[in-house]
């Protein structure tokens, strides 16, 4: 083979059905179903539907677009071709894609096959050898409006290792052989076990004994394990220490803000993209070692939460705060408990585990940016009738702390009112579980 063109993204395109807009081949691609998809026996709805909406015309050649629906495959340019209509829908079908999975295809050509897996699936990543395809592809895509869908030029046999795992992959391309070496998570469908999340905000320094440390307890705990860096709009090279460590921990992901939005707005972000059956955050300079989160675990067998507290056995604390950041710490607990009613004694803890599917909602509905989310997280889980229990760990205060006493804590005590203010105003939604439950 020969050496792949350098891999670059493309513009992001994607929409839950693109345009539909009337464009005169409705009836074509009705008859397109139905004559070469149905009557193969390819009968879910969610597919036929979506293969009567895509414009499948949008993703040939402007010379095979009155041929775009005939039971056969069309060039495309480069030596390539778009699979007959019943393929896609075969291949597709065969996914059994619910619409929340994130999905890797394997040869993206004009981007028709990447544009149907949009309308079904929550992401999908395409991956192209050949560069016009995938810059016209592209461009096609953003046009009509499919902003899930994210084009790739590349080698598709190395996969797309930096935004593994997938819940699914489907390749349609062929390869001259099957991809032995490299990196196993690049193709990897099976969600791992546990996802950790790391907010991180200029933390070059600190983030090589971090992530050291991380990949030690992963290798011992022999548990398939994901770790998210969520660099926050740094202005040193935090991102690119992480990535430095790709070679030591096969699942790892670097995801970036845009810019600074804080604490509370990365561990979101790095909580919706985790893959995990349960997901951790912890912070960047692991004041909880890394090794303290099978406490967590245990603890998950029974509860849906799992928080790490310093209060409930000071004597796991190694290294302490001062004297007023720990008297300011008790006072806001303090508060905590009058305002929103919480029973836990450390709240602010930057050590926390969840089962994902169940507490999913609690990061939708999350609006707090920075250090005040805590209790916000914690107030959501109890109003969804989600089961939290905290668990004494050790820890030991860092002085690199980016906690700022006075700027910080007078805005962690007003989130306390503004999360108040939102729950009388009905801000946060009930989900059909707390609703089904009475909670």
């Amino acid at each position: 083979m020969r050496p792949p063109p350098r891999r670059h993204d493309f513009m992001d395109a994607g929409g839950i059905f693109g345009n539909s807009t009337p464009d005169g081949f409705a009836q074509a691609r009705q008859e397109m179903v139905e004559m070469q998809i149905r009557r193969r026996h390819i009968t879910d709805s969610r597919v036929l539907e979506c293969l009567e909406r895509v414009p499948r015309h949008e993703f040939v050649p402007a010379e095979f677009r009155d041929r775009a629906y005939e039971d056969a495959p069309l060039p495309i340019g480069e030596g390539q071709t778009i699979s007959q209509p019943y393929i896609v829908a075969a291949m597709t079908a065969a996914l059994r894609l619910q619409g929340d999975e994130r999905v890797l295809e394997i040869g993206t050509g004009l981007g028709y096959q990447a544009a149907v897996l949009a309308c079904l699936a929550r992401e999908v990543f395409t991956v192209e050898f050949r560069a016009a395809l995938a810059t016209e592809a592209a461009a096609r895509l953003t046009r009509l409006g499919y902003k899930n869908a994210h084009v790739h030029c590349g080698d598709g046999t190395l996969g797309l290792p930096e935004f593994a795992p997938y819940d699914a992959i489907l390749v349609a391309a062929a390869a001259p052989s099957v991809p032995l070496e490299g990196n196993p998570a690049a193709m990897s469908s099976v969600p791992p076990e546990l996802s950790i999340v790391i907010p991180s905000f200029n933390e070059e320094l600190r983030l090589p004994v971090t992530l050291a440390q991380v990949s030690a307890y992963i290798r011992a705990s022999k548990r398939e394990t994901e770790v998210i860096v969520v660099d926050d709009g740094s202005t040193d090279r935090t991102a690119d220490v992480a990535n430095s460590f790709r070679g030591e921990i096969q699942r790892l992901r670097v995801v970036a803000n845009k810019k600074n939005r804080g604490k509370g707005y990365s561990v979101r972000h790095g909580m919706l993209e985790a893959r995990g059956r349960v997901v951790l955050f912890t912070d960047a300079d692991l004041s909880a070692p890394i090794d303290e989160t099978d406490k967590l675990l245990a603890a998950l067998a029974d509860h849906d939460v799992a928080i790490g507290s310093r209060a409930l056995n000071r004597s796991l604390i190694s290294v302490r705060q001062s004297v007023f950041r720990e008297s300011a710490g008790i006072i806001f607990n303090f508060i905590v408990r009058a305002i929103l009613r919480l029973p836990f004694v450390d709240t602010q803890c930057g050590f926390k585990a969840f089962r994902r599917e169940r507490c999913r909602v609690i990061f939708q509905q999350q609006r707090i940016e920075r250090f005040g989310f805590d209790p916000e997280l914690l107030y959501l889980a109890r109003h969804h009738g989600l089961s939290a229990v905290e668990i004494p760990v050790r820890w030991a205060h860092s002085p690199a702390t980016k906690v700022s006493m006075w700027r910080d804590s007078i805005q962690m005590f007003l989130d306390v009112f503004i999360i108040r203010w939102n729950a009388l105003t009905g801000r946060y939604g009930r989900s059909e579980s707390s609703m089904a439950s009475g909670s």
